[in-house]
């Protein structure tokens, strides 16, 4: 599907072409030859906000609304970790879903209190690694988000602050 995909998207597929590059990778101790094209990371962040606003109302019949906001992360070996950790809280619902056979696949948990409040694992083709330029030796592989109210991030803020 890519090819005919880009013969209609010239300007992405030259984007793509100009950027390829040859790149190693390391796997299972083994380092091994691979390629890398460019990646628009702030536009897959937007994007990603969309689709878990548009899966929480899928999944349970929750909108998310300008109260709260979803906030996307790049999950380090670390981040997984502590994602896996919240999966397996307490929750109002889990979801776990394969959509095309690993093309997109995606797991989730509901608050228990708060309907609109989750937190969401994703990978994209079966674990594709993602490199950030600037730091290189950092390869992440799922990324992760969460949905909590914007009065949470801002009171903390404020917290931190101390009294004025």
């Amino acid at each position: 599907m890519v090819p005919k995909r880009l013969e209609k998207n010239t300007a992405l597929h030259t984007l793509l072409q100009r950027g390829m590059k040859r790149a190693w990778t390391r796997e299972k101790g083994l380092l091994m030859r691979t390629g890398s094209v460019p990646f628009d990371w702030p536009m897959v962040e937007q994007w990603l906000v969309f689709v878990v606003k548009g899966l929480a109302w899928h999944h349970w019949k929750v909108l998310i609304g300008s109260d709260f906001s979803v906030e996307i992360f790049a999950l380090t070996s670390h981040g997984e970790a502590v994602f896996q950790r919240l999966l397996t809280m307490p929750a109002a619902e889990r979801i776990r879903q394969d959509v095309g056979a690993g093309t997109f696949s995606y797991e989730a948990a509901q608050g228990l209190d708060i309907p609109q409040i989750s937190v969401w694992e994703f990978s994209i083709y079966g674990g594709v690694k993602l490199r950030d330029r600037t730091a290189p030796e950092h390869t992440v592989s799922k990324i992760g988000a969460m949905v909590g109210p914007k009065r949470v991030p801002e009171t903390a803020k404020l917290t931190a602050m101390g009294p004025q």
